[in-house]
């Protein structure tokens, strides 16, 4: 849900970012119930991965960081292409583009 309001807040007034509010509306809608929430647990974690991601040279932006967490609190694989990144905090990665 980040992503998707800080995407729309970037957009200048207009069709465009109307057409894409209405859209996730309706996509946060059709998932009532099932999206998960930042609770203490997974900003703990998104805070240690960032951090191990710091030392290692290899930092990682807020909002990924904040996803890891919020997968690792609720025991689930991150799915993404940026497989490498999460890979290095230990996560479980899925690329959903590559062939199983």
């Amino acid at each position: 849900m980040y992503e998707t309001q800080y995407g729309l807040g970037l957009l200048p007034a207009g069709r465009r970012r109307n057409q894409l509010r209405a859209l996730r509306s309706d996509i946060l809608a059709a998932f009532e119930g099932r999206i998960l929430s930042l609770d203490q647990l997974a900003a703990e974690l998104a805070a240690e991965f960032r951090a191990r991601a710091g030392r290692n040279g290899r930092p990682i932006d807020v909002g990924d960081a904040l996803m890891a967490g919020i997968a690792r609190a609720n025991d689930m694989a991150m799915a993404t292409r940026n497989v490498r990144d999460f890979a290095l905090l230990g996560m479980n990665v899925i690329n959903p583009w590559e062939s199983a």
